[in-house]
């Protein structure tokens, strides 16, 4: 992520967690990561994970900004797929 690579980051997280699954590092940096593409489950799914690992204080801001966007884009495919439903065919 220093060299404003967020996929290669998370090719190289992705190698590391093969090897060893309990790696909090590995977690929290492709969680920031994914962060940075705006895959906003990903980043959601591996920041808890490494927060249910290792809790630490300064991955909680990170945490609750990915969880308000990841709820805001659920908000939005709701209000597009209710407004598909409610047009007549």
């Amino acid at each position: 992520l220093k060299q404003r690579r967020p996929c290669a980051a998370i090719r190289d997280c992705c190698a590391a967690l093969k090897i060893n699954s309990l790696i909090v590092k590995a977690y929290r940096i492709r969680g920031i990561a994914h962060r940075k593409l705006g895959h906003w489950h990903k980043a959601h799914r591996d920041l808890s994970k490494a927060q249910s690992l290792n809790f630490e204080e300064s991955t909680v801001e990170v945490q609750k900004f990915v969880a308000q966007r990841m709820e805001a884009v659920q908000a939005a495919h709701g209000k597009g797929r209710r407004a598909a439903q409610e047009e007549p065919q």
